[in-house]
């Protein structure tokens, strides 16, 4: 992607006059839209697609970077089926140095005035300011623009309520009528910018009855919140719920809570508040939310996950999923979906999170015809790295696609894999392909047992002047796998390699000490 938006670029500043050259690399980047949604990001010179590095030797990476910094911008965001018309738009604003707009207008008026809607931009002024307020609170967010309307006005359609009666001070407490304290709260809730504002209020260790009928009253404000498609409101209001329930002392006011969020943390509401997880502003009540709704939130979470269209929607799922509790059975049941790519993101999952559980059916997604299901599978045993995990992993040894081979095991190492050494040994002097021998080296050392160690001592020797020599490449990468291990056995050997007669041999060696020894 960032070799099809740099050529764009690169062409636009070269000649804006459009040529075949432009056509065909903009029907390049419409079909990448077409597939899928795309951010592209830029961070301290660094350019990631979707929370993947971009190779520093791709071409027009430094174009893409420079051009952005130029700008201000931090990153360039395209939806998924972004019109040609769009993306040219953002390429011709991107492309050109500020100096060369008039007045230095910005993309992000540039594009607005386009009527771009498939594009946009982030600049590193507007990230700044998202930072200042990032893990803010939703009520101290709103107390910035206080401005704004009550959180109720849809409350206004309910009976007027009663004057209450004299009280001490706003009367949550120290009124004993329930009728009387309800319609306290509904003032309060008409006057409320957050709903949390007005929970915050609630006495959760008040008279059992009380207290029930100031919780039916929050939750009619919640329903018509949702009914209004104010997801916003009901977020705020459900999570203080939530905080306010830890505050209850007495069987009766846990209950009333209990009862209360059983009746809100169904699982429609539930899937319409996962929407605000990738929002910064939100994204801390939805957690507490789904959390504390047990499986359901943990079963919307995974939902969410399967459908997820993009890495960076992916990783936002998986970081939740990592906080929330019940998790680990629904992830096992999931690998076993008929769906390849709903196996593949579970199985990164499991592998993220640890899940012991899954071992067994991770091992039979090794047996998935399709490559990727086998890779993720593979590296989630790899993961967990538990001794069950060592009978599913030895299959991999024998996977027909070399990636997968390599990618699985440059994740294997540890105590839990030390049964896994005699067979890479076996595998690394059958293997024909040098990367995956060299994969293979490395595992050794990670592994570090002595009959590893003893592997890669005898797989960094030269070998016979003719026959079965040896090459450089292998000798390095079992000199990596060594350097890995950083026993006291792993560096004698290198140190005795610091004067091999090869070059690269020395200097891997060297290079493996200083590490070792850091």
């Amino acid at each position: 992607m960032v070799l099809l938006l740099g050529r764009m670029i690169d062409l636009v500043r070269r000649s804006p006059d459009p040529d075949e050259d432009h056509k065909a690399t903009l029907r390049g980047l419409v079909d990448a839209a077409r597939a899928r949604s795309i951010t592209v990001r830029q961070d301290e010179g660094a350019l990631k697609v979707e929370g993947v590095a971009v190779a520093g030797d791709t071409p027009f990476a430094g174009l893409v970077t420079t051009q952005m910094e130029a700008h201000g911008l931090v990153e360039l965001r395209i939806a998924h089926g972004a019109s040609a018309v769009d993306l040219l738009g953002l390429v011709r604003s991107v492309a050109h140095d500020p100096a060369g707009y008039p007045g230095h207008e910005p993309v992000t008026d540039r594009l607005r005035d386009a009527g771009a809607t498939g594009v946009s931009v982030l600049t590193r002024e507007d990230e700044d300011a998202v930072k200042e307020r990032r893990g803010m609170r939703v009520t101290e967010a709103l107390e910035i623009v206080r401005g704004a309307h009550p959180v109720a006005p849809e409350l206004d359609d309910l009976p007027p309520p009663r004057k209450p009666k004299p009280k001490d001070d706003i009367g949550l407490v120290t009124q004993s009528s329930g009728a009387a304290y309800d319609d306290t709260l509904r003032v309060m809730l008409s006057a409320a910018h957050t709903l949390s504002e007005a929970v915050a209020q609630l006495d959760a260790d008040a008279e059992a009855s009380v207290l029930r009928k100031q919780l039916d009253t929050v939750q009619g404000t919640v329903v018509k919140a949702l009914d209004a498609d104010r997801v916003d409101q009901a977020v705020d209001g459900i999570a203080a719920l939530v905080r306010k329930e830890l505050e209850a002392k007495t069987d009766d006011g846990k209950r009333a809570f209990t009862v209360a969020l059983r009746r809100l943390l169904v699982d429609h509401n539930l899937d319409r508040f996962a929407e605000f997880l990738l929002d910064d502003l939100y994204a801390t009540d939805v957690v507490t939310i789904l959390r504390r709704a047990g499986k359901p939130g943990t079963k919307v979470l995974i939902e969410r996950l399967v459908q997820a269209k993009t890495f960076a929607e992916r990783k936002a799922y998986l970081n939740v999923l990592r906080d929330v509790e019940e998790g680990t059975e629904a992830v096992a049941g999931m690998l076993s979906h008929s769906q390849w790519y709903v196996v593949r993101n579970m199985a990164d999952l499991a592998g993220e999170l640890r899940i012991e559980e899954a071992v067994p059916a991770l091992g039979r997604a090794l047996e998935n015809t399709d490559e990727r299901v086998r890779r993720s599978a593979g590296v989630a045993l790899a993961k967990i790295g538990t001794p069950p995990t060592v009978a599913h992993l030895r299959k991999v040894l024998a996977d027909a696609d070399p990636e997968v081979r390599v990618a699985v095991f440059a994740e294997v190492g540890g105590r839990g894999h030390s049964s896994l050494a005699m067979p890479l040994v076996t595998a690394a002097d059958k293997e024909e392909l040098q990367d995956v021998r060299a994969q293979y080296y490395r595992a050794l050392g990670r592994i570090a047992t002595p009959d590893a160690i003893n592997a890669l001592k005898h797989a960094v020797e030269p070998g016979g002047r003719l026959l079965g020599r040896r090459s450089v490449s292998d000798r390095v990468a079992a000199v990596e796998g060594l350097a890995a291990a950083g026993t006291e056995q792993a560096r004698g050997i290198l140190q005795s390699l610091r004067d091999d007669r090869t070059r690269e041999v020395r200097d891997a060696a060297v290079a493996g000490l200083a590490r070792t020894n850091a």
